[in-house]
């Protein structure tokens, strides 16, 4: 008796412990939801053959009954270009909502991500930690991590609240500056664009017989216009090519499909990406009644995706209507370019552009771009903004919407 009375008490005290200090673990099963390790007395891994090349992820520490994890892959607010690589974006989060970074460092949080090495695009000492700067809308490198190639598996302290995702930092870096080429064989340009846009107009009224081999091209029609659409959202992405538009043109009638365009592949991992990388100078002329409501879709302007040396200039959209879910422009949805002192520069908007996320005038989301002299005046229901995401080196200089110097300047378009 005094002995199984001695057991049930150090079990007493052992389990009085664990409750005070809260050691133990939390991580994501798989349904990616989080799981209380230090209860349960498990572990599961977080496995899905249609993400990313990470399995699970845990996070350790004191207080634990103060923090959660979350998976925020599903959530399209990150980068898809960071997101689509790699790594599932694993959300740290407190119950408190507290931010207090001196409470977290004293907790001793720390993540791990588990990954699949067979599953790995890269070389697997390219992988590091990325934190999103949701303040500055940006992605830091963590530099200090406990990397374990043994067990396949990276640790990095906990310092701040927020996502953290599990990358290929040489690819990453690549696809920011526009230089990464992605495989052939994942490349299927079907396969998701009919299913999820009305591409028969476009793919009807296409006219590619002007582009050949040159470089340079002189669209006149509405139908030379759609044969670049068909184009570049086949695989062509003309960089360094110049486009001039030589005629005003009226879309009046069609449902207009962007040239370029960003998805998820079908291995789940990677990401379709069928980009602009041409110049498109529109010399003055005026494109009129551009029509796209696809209030599910994202990546939608004029241009819906855009790399390295993309650029626009001296072009009105008037009367248009250009509604969808993220990443919305007029003139662009989704860029990441720095071709010139300017990338896109004297451009007119003039209708509605709305959407959920990341909605501008003339540019949706975009890294390394700068925009200079451009001016918007937009219905009521519409974005307010000339450029709603503008990250890393961009620039916005002498833009206008809905302002006096809006209405001067596109008097001629809206009386």
């Amino acid at each position: 008796m005094v002995a199984g009375n001695g057991t049930g008490l150090w079990w007493i005290l052992i389990w009085i412990l664990i409750t005070l200090f809260g050691f133990g673990n939390y991580t994501l099963n798989e349904n990616y939801e989080t799981v209380d390790y230090y209860e349960n007395g498990i572990v599961e891994e977080v496995y899905e053959p249609e993400k990313p090349a990470m399995i699970s992820a845990s996070l350790n520490g004191s207080n634990l009954e103060d923090y959660y994890i979350s998976n925020t892959y599903d959530i399209d607010v990150l980068s898809r270009d960071v997101v689509g690589q790699v790594g599932v974006p694993i959300c740290v989060s407190a119950f408190n909502n507290s931010s207090d970074v001196d409470a977290i460092i004293n907790d001793g949080l720390t993540l791990t991500f588990y990954y699949d090495e067979s599953k790995l695009e890269g070389d697997e000492e390219n992988l590091g930690i990325l934190w999103y700067n949701e303040t500055d809308y940006w992605y830091e490198q963590i530099t200090d991590c406990e990397y374990d190639y043994e067990n396949n598996c990276i640790t990095v302290d906990v310092n701040a609240m927020g996502t953290y995702i599990l990358e290929d930092l040489e690819i990453w870096v690549a696809v920011w500056n526009g230089t990464y080429e992605y495989e052939d064989e994942m490349l299927d340009p079907e396969a998701h664009w009919h299913n999820e846009f009305y591409y028969k107009d476009i793919e009807e009224l296409a006219d590619t017989s002007i582009y050949d081999e040159s470089g340079e091209y002189h669209i006149y029609t509405v139908n030379q216009l759609a044969g670049l659409v068909k184009l570049v959202n086949e695989g062509n992405h003309y960089k360094d090519c110049c486009f001039y538009l030589e005629a005003d043109l009226d879309l009046a009638g069609y449902r207009w499909v962007p040239i370029g365009w960003y998805y998820p592949a079908d291995n789940g991992y990677m990401w379709e990406d069928y980009p602009f990388q041409g110049k498109f100078y529109g010399n003055g002329h005026t494109i009129y009644n551009m029509y796209i409501s696809e209030e599910e879709q994202s990546n939608l302007g004029m241009f819906g995706r855009a790399l390295e040396g993309f650029e626009v200039k001296d072009l009105a959209l008037v009367d248009c209507h250009i509604e969808g879910k993220y990443y919305v422009g007029g003139i662009v949805g989704d860029v990441i370019s720095h071709s010139g002192e300017y990338d896109i520069e004297n451009c007119f908007v003039v209708g509605y552009v709305s959407g959920q996320l990341d909605v501008g005038a003339i540019v949706g989301s975009a890294a390394s771009l700068e925009i200079k002299d451009c001016y918007a005046w937009l219905r009521e229901g519409s974005t307010e903004v000339i450029a709603a995401d503008m990250r890393g080196e961009s620039d916005e200089v002498n833009c206008h919407i809905n302002d006096d110097e809006a209405r001067e300047k596109l008097a001629q378009y809206i009386e």
